[in-house]
C-alpha cells in the first residue's frame, strides 16, 4: 500500500509542477490501477511461481501487468479493433477481479521482513526523487543544434514513437519518408496503451508521469533479484545502491548508464528492470524441475526485454547461456537446458 501511496503523491507532484489538468492525472491513476496493477496481480496468481515474499510477489505482479498490456495491444491492433480497447480492458479487469477473489488465499500467505520493506520504500522514494529532478524537471526540448546527439535529445524521439503506436500498427517511421518502423519500441507500447485508455496526451504521459511506474519496477525488480541470491538484508541494501545509483568504467562512452536510467530513458530503464526480472526467474528455475509456467513467463519477459532495448538483452542472453550450459553439463537436465537454450 505504501508504494501505491508514494506513487500517487509523485504523480500529483508532477501534475502540480507542470500545471497540467487535474483530470488527466486522475484518469492516469485510474487506468494504472484497474488496467495495469489488477490484471498483473491476477496473472501472477495464475502463474504462481511459489514466491512467499510479498515485495517480490508485488514485483512479479508489476512485470506481469506490463507484459499483459503488450500482449493485449498486439491482439487488439492485430484484430483491428483499437476503437474497442476500453471494453476489452474492462472485460480483462472483471475477469482479473474474479481470479483474485478465487485465489485470495495465496495473497494472505505472503509476508515480508520489516527491514526489507523499509529498504525498498526508502530506495523507491530516493529513485523517484532523482527521476523527478533529472527527468521530469529537466525535460529539455531537442534544439537541432550540434548538441543533437546528447541524451537530452532522445526524449522527444521517444515520445514520437509513442504517438505513432497510438495511431498506427505496424508503426511507421514518420521521420524518414513513412518507412516501416523496426526499433526497440516496447516501452512505448505501454505508454500508448495508457494514452489510448486515459486520453492523456503522449508527451504529458512520457515527460510527467511515465517514470513513476518504471521506477517502481526498477526498485522492486532489483530487490526481488538480489533478495533471491543474496538473502542478507545488508547485502541486498549494498547491491541495490550499486545497481541503481552507480555505473562501471564509462570514460569512453558518450552516454552512460546513469543518464539512460534517469535523464533520457528511451526504453533502457524498462530493459534494465526486465533484465533483473529475467535473471530472477532463471534463478527460481535453477532450484526446480522444468516448469512450463515459469518458462513461458521468462520467455515473455525476455521478449519484452529485447523489445525495450536489444543491447541489454544481448548481455542477459549470455547469462542465460551460461545457466543452460550448467543445466546441460552439470545437472544433465536436457529439458531445461534445451528448453531454455533453443528459444
Amino acid at each position: 500500500g505504501s508504494f501505491i501511496i508514494v506513487s500517487i503523491l509523485f504523480i500529483f507532484l508532477g501534475y502540480a509542477v507542470n500545471e497540467l489538468p487535474l483530470e488527466n492525472a486522475l484518469s492516469l491513476i485510474i487506468v494504472e490501477a484497474f488496467f495495469y496493477i489488477i490484471p498483473g496481480i491476477a496473472t501472477a496468481l495464475l502463474i504462481n511461481v511459489g514466491e512467499k515474499n510479498s515485495l517480490s510477489f508485488f514485483a512479479i505482479c508489476l512485470f506481469c501487468g506490463y507484459i499483459l498490456n503488450i500482449v493485449i495491444y498486439f491482439i487488439v491492433q492485430g484484430l483491428r479493433i483499437k476503437e474497442y480497447i476500453l471494453p476489452v480492458y474492462v472485460l480483462v479487469t472483471i475477469c482479473s477481479l474474479i481470479i483474485i477473489y478465487c485465489k485470495r488465499r495465496i495473497i494472505y500467505s505472503l509476508c515480508t521482513e520489516i527491514v526489507d520493506y523499509n529498504i525498498c520504500i526508502v530506495f523507491f522514494i530516493g529513485v523517484l526523487t532523482v527521476s523527478f529532478v533529472c527527468y521530469c524537471c529537466n525535460n529539455l526540448i531537442p534544439n537541432g543544434s550540434v548538441e543533437a546527439n546528447t541524451y537530452y535529445n532522445d526524449n522527444l524521439y521517444w515520445i514520437g514513437n509513442t504517438i505513432e503506436l497510438e495511431m498506427n500498427f505496424p508503426p511507421v517511421d514518420f521521420r524518414v519518408c513513412t518507412r516501416e518502423f523496426h526499433y526497440h519500441y516496447f516501452s512505448n507500447i505501454q505508454l500508448a496503451v495508457i494514452g489510448l485508455l486515459s486520453r492523456v496526451p503522449a508527451i504529458e504521459i512520457g515527460f510527467v508521469y511515465s517514470w513513476v511506474q518504471i521506477d517502481l519496477m526498477l526498485v522492486l525488480g532489483t530487490y526481488c533479484f538480489l533478495n533471491k541470491i543474496l538473502k542478507k538484508w545488508y547485502l541486498v541494501l549494498t547491491g541495490m545502491f550499486i545497481l541503481l545509483f552507480t555505473a562501471g568504467f564509462e570514460n569512453d562512452v558518450i552516454i552512460g548508464v546513469v543518464q539512460y536510467l534517469y535523464y533520457a530513458r528511451f526504453g533502457y530503464d524498462v530493459a534494465f528492470a526486465f533484465s533483473l526480472f529475467c535473471m530472477y526467474l532463471m534463478y527460481i528455475q535453477l532450484s526446480k524441475k522444468f516448469d512450463i509456467k515459469i518458462f513461458l513467463l521468462t520467455l515473455l519477459a525476455f521478449i519484452c526485454l529485447l523489445g525495450s532495448k536489444s543491447a541489454t538483452g544481448a548481455i542477459v542472453l549470455c547469462g542465460m547461456g551460461m545457466i543452460c550450459l550448467y543445466w546441460l553439463f552439470i545437472e544433465r537436465d536436457l529439458k531445461k537446458s534445451f528448453g531454455y537454450g533453443i528459444w
